[in-house]
C-alpha cells in the first residue's frame, strides 16, 4: 500500500515539474516557424513566376501541416480547398459583419466601393467617424479608438470599411464572428502615388520634375521637418496604416512581429496587382455572388500622372520603406499558397467569369471615363471618373459603383440617421483634405 502511495507522488511530482519543459520546448518550436515563415527567401518576381503555372498541384492542409479550425485568421482556410464548393452540406450565408481595412494607395478605394454597394443595398450598419472628417475613424494618424465612431443604436456594426489605422480594439464595435479582410500594393507604387497625392515635392519646396528623386537623395533630412497630417505616411505607409509607429521603422523585431499580429487577425489579405484574383478569394471568403463584385477602378489617377523611376531612385526607394516590403513580401507568398489551395485553373475560371460581367457592366453604365478633379479629393488630384449612359442613369447598381467616397459615405449616413441605426449626428460639415 506504502510502495502503491509513494508510486503515484513520484507520477504526479514527474508531471507536475516537467510541463514547463514541454511548454517551453512546444514554444520555441512554434516561433521559430513562424519566424521562418517571415524571413524572405526571393523576390517577388520568383515567388510569382513559380505560382503562375497551369500545372500546379493544389496543397492539401495535411502537407501544409495545418492543425487549425477550418476558418484561421491569416493563413490558409478550407474555404480555399479544391473541394469547397462541393459539399451539398455545408451551407453558408452571405457575410454581413466584416471589416476592410482600407490601406493608402492601392486600390482600396475600389473594394471599399464594393463593400459600401453590398451593405447600402441590404441595409447594413456602417461605422462612420464621429469626428470633424467622418469619412474617416479617427483623424489620421490616430490609431483607432471605438469612441471614433458614431454610436450603432444596435450597439454594434455590421461594416467597417473606411481609413482607421488597425488597432485590435477594432472588435470592441463590431458583431461576432466578423471577417477581416485588407489590401496591399507594391510599396514602391504605393510611395510614389503618396508623394504625388499630398504634393511632397511642393511642400518641401522641391523641383516639381524631379522632386521624388531629390527627397530620396536625404530622405532622413527631410523626414525631420514634420508635415502635419502627412508626414507619419511618409515611411512605411502600409505598416503606418496597420498601426505601427513610423519611429519603429529601423527595428526589425517590431516590424516582425507586427506581421505576426496581421498574420493572427486577417483572414485574407488581396494584393493589387492581382486584383480580380484577390476578388474571386474574396468572394468565396465572404460568400458573395459574382455580380456583388462587379466594379470599376476608383480614385485612380490617369497613367500620365505617374512618375517613372530609374533603378537607382527605385534602389532608395525600397530601402526607405524597407518595412513595407517586408509586409508586402510575406503576404505576397501566402496570397500565392491560398491560390494553390484554391486551385489555379478553377481561379483562373473564375477571374474570366468576372471580367466578362465588369465588361458588360461597365458598357452598359458608362460612356466614357474621364479625367477630372472628383469632389473631396485634394485640390491637385486629377482622378479618372465615369460618365453615366442614358442606359446606365436607369441603373441604381451603375450610379453606386461609379459614386466618390464621400458623396457614398453621405448617402450611407443619411439613411442610417433616417431609419434610426445610428444614435448620432456627424459634427458640422467638415470642408478639408480626403485622406
Amino acid at each position: 500500500m506504502a510502495s502503491h502511495s509513494m508510486i503515484r507522488t513520484l507520477v504526479l511530482a514527474t508531471l507536475v515539474f516537467s510541463w514547463p519543459l514541454v511548454y517551453f520546448v512546444t514554444r520555441f518550436s512554434i516561433e521559430a516557424h513562424k519566424i521562418q515563415i517571415l524571413m524572405p527567401t526571393g523576390s517577388n518576381d520568383r515567388i510569382r513566376d513559380s505560382c503562375q503555372c497551369n500545372n500546379v498541384t493544389s496543397l492539401s492542409v495535411t502537407s501544409l501541416n495545418l492543425t487549425s479550425p477550418p476558418v484561421m485568421r491569416g493563413g490558409e482556410s478550407k474555404l480555399f480547398s479544391p473541394n469547397s464548393s462541393n459539399n451539398s452540406n455545408d451551407i453558408r450565408l452571405p457575410v454581413t459583419s466584416l471589416v476592410f481595412l482600407k490601406t493608402h494607395k492601392t486600390a482600396s478605394s475600389t473594394v471599399q466601393n464594393i463593400v459600401m454597394r453590398f451593405g447600402y443595398q441590404r441595409g447594413l450598419v456602417f461605422a462612420l467617424g464621429a469626428e470633424r472628417n467622418m469619412y474617416q475613424v479617427g483623424n489620421f494618424p490616430a490609431i483607432f479608438k471605438p469612441t471614433y465612431a458614431l454610436r450603432s443604436a444596435a450597439g454594434k456594426f455590421n461594416i467597417l470599411c473606411h481609413h482607421t489605422r488597425f488597432s485590435r480594439d477594432i472588435q470592441k464595435i463590431m458583431q461576432d464572428g466578423a471577417v477581416y479582410f485588407t489590401i496591399l500594393r507594391n510599396p514602391t507604387s504605393v510611395f510614389e502615388s503618396i508623394f504625388s497625392y499630398y504634393n511632397i515635392a511642393q511642400v518641401y519646396k522641391l523641383n516639381a520634375t524631379n522632386g521624388l528623386a531629390t527627397f530620396l537623395e536625404r530622405p532622413k533630412y527631410y523626414f525631420t521637418f514634420p508635415i502635419p497630417d502627412v508626414d507619419a505616411a511618409l515611411r512605411n505607409p502600409l505598416l503606418v496604416d496597420f498601426g505601427m509607429n513610423v519611429d519603429m521603422s529601423d527595428n526589425i523585431t517590431a516590424i516582425y512581429e507586427k506581421i505576426l499580429e496581421l498574420e493572427q487577425n486577417f483572414d485574407l489579405v488581396m494584393i493589387a496587382e492581382y486584383f480580380d484574383e484577390s476578388l474571386i478569394l474574396l468572394k468565396h471568403l465572404l460568400n458573395w455572388s459574382l455580380t456583388d463584385l462587379v466594379n470599376v477602378r476608383l480614385n485612380a489617377r490617369p497613367k500620365q500622372k505617374i512618375v517613372q523611376l530609374d533603378p537607382g531612385n527605385l534602389a532608395k526607394m525600397k530601402s526607405w520603406n524597407a518595412g513595407d516590403h517586408l509586409l508586402y513580401d510575406h503576404f505576397n507568398r501566402t496570397f500565392w499558397r491560398k491560390i494553390k489551395l484554391f486551385g489555379v485553373e478553377r481561379l483562373q475560371k473564375e477571374v474570366e467569369e468576372l471580367r466578362k460581367i465588369n465588361q458588360y457592366w461597365k458598357a452598359v453604365c458608362y460612356d466614357k471615363e474621364t479625367n477630372v478633379k472628383a469632389k473631396g479629393l485634394q485640390k491637385y488630384t486629377e482622378v479618372v471618373t465615369y460618365k453615366l449612359s442614358q442606359q446606365g442613369s436607369k441603373h441604381m447598381d451603375c450610379s453606386l459603383m461609379s459614386l466618390q467616397e464621400i458623396e457614398f459615405s453621405d448617402l450611407i449616413y443619411e439613411r442610417m440617421l433616417k431609419r434610426g441605426q445610428i444614435l448620432d449626428k456627424r459634427p458640422p460639415k467638415w470642408h478639408g483634405k480626403k485622406q
